[in-house]
C-alpha cells in the first residue's frame, strides 16, 4: 500500500519517494533488483545519497567490488558525506592498503577524524611500522579531544598493541595519554 503512494509522489516530482520505495523493497520485501531500480531512479534525478545504498548493495549483496568502487567514486564526485572514508574502508577490507591510506587521508581532510585511526591500524598491522602507527593514533587522539567528539571509539585503545620499548612514545603523546597508555598496557 505504501509503495502505491510513494509511486504517486514520485510521479509528482518528489524524488525522495524513490529512495523510500527502494528501502521498502530492500529491507522489507528483500527484492534487491527492484531496490536497485529505484535507487538508480533517485540518483538519476539528483538524489546523490542513493549512491550510499547502491554501493553497499553492490559490495555486500552482489559482492561486486568493481561496481561498488564505481559508486563510491560517483559519490565522491557528488560530494556525498563520507564517500572517501567508505571507499577507504573497502580498500582496507580488500587489502589494497596504499589506496586505503590515500582515501583515508582525503576523508580526514573532509573532517573524518577516525580516518587517522585506520591509517594507524594499517601501519601497525600491515606495514609493521609502530612509529607511524603511533603518529597517526596520536593525530586521531589530538583531534578527538580538540573536537570533543562524542564516541566510545577512542583511538587510544589501539595503543595497547604496541611495544613501548621499541618506540619513544613519550615524544609523540602528551602526559595524559601516556598515563592512560601505561595503565592499559599493564
Amino acid at each position: 500500500m505504501a509503495i502505491k503512494y510513494y509511486k504517486m509522489a514520485l510521479n509528482n516530482g518528489i524524488i525522495v519517494a524513490a529512495m523510500n520505495i527502494a528501502i521498502i523493497y530492500h529491507v522489507f520485501l528483500k527484492n534487491i533488483n527492484k531496490a536497485v531500480k529505484y535507487l538508480s531512479i533517485a540518483y538519476s534525478k539528483g538524489f546523490f545519497q542513493a549512491l550510499i545504498t547502491l554501493w553497499k548493495i553492490h559490495e555486500d549483496e552482489y559482492n561486486d567490488i568493481t561496481t561498488a568502487i564505481n559508486y563510491y567514486e560517483l559519490a565522491i564526485m557528488n560530494n556525498v558525506t563520507d564517500g572517501y572514508f567508505s571507499l577507504a574502508r573497502l580498500y582496507h577490507r580488500i587489502e589494497k592498503f596504499d589506496k586505503a591510506i590515500e582515501n583515508y587521508t582525503e576523508a580526514e581532510k573532509k573532517g573524518n577524524v577516525f580516518a587517522y585511526v585506520y591509517i594507524g591500524d594499517i601501519y601497525l598491522s600491515h606495514h609493521n611500522n609502530q612509529h607511524n602507527a603511533i603518529k597517526y593514533y596520536n593525530y586521531a587522539d589530538t583531534c578527538y579531544y580538540e573536537n570533543k567528539i562524542n564516541n566510545d571509539d577512542l583511538p587510544i585503545y589501539r595503543w595497547k598493541k604496541l611495544d613501548p620499548k621499541s618506540v619513544k612514545i613519550s615524544k609523540l603523546i602528551n602526559d595524559i595519554n601516556l598515563k592512560v597508555l601505561l595503565i592499559i598496557m599493564k
